[in-house]
């Protein structure tokens, strides 16, 4: 599906591979939510606000 667009197709550097590999590995520490909640935070905002009263 990606050839079929007739675009270059771009991929990461191998250091963003190795990082985002080495963060899920099995033992890997990692602060949980520190990617996560400001989106979820943002999502909520577009649903509702009213939770920051």
């Amino acid at each position: 599906m990606t050839l079929s667009c007739n675009a270059e197709i771009l991929l990461p550097p191998n250091e963003v591979v190795k990082q985002t590999q080495d963060g899920f590995k099995p033992g890997a520490r990692r602060r949980w939510g520190l990617l996560e909640w400001p989106a979820l935070l943002r999502k909520l905002d577009k649903v509702d606000a009213s939770y920051r009263e």
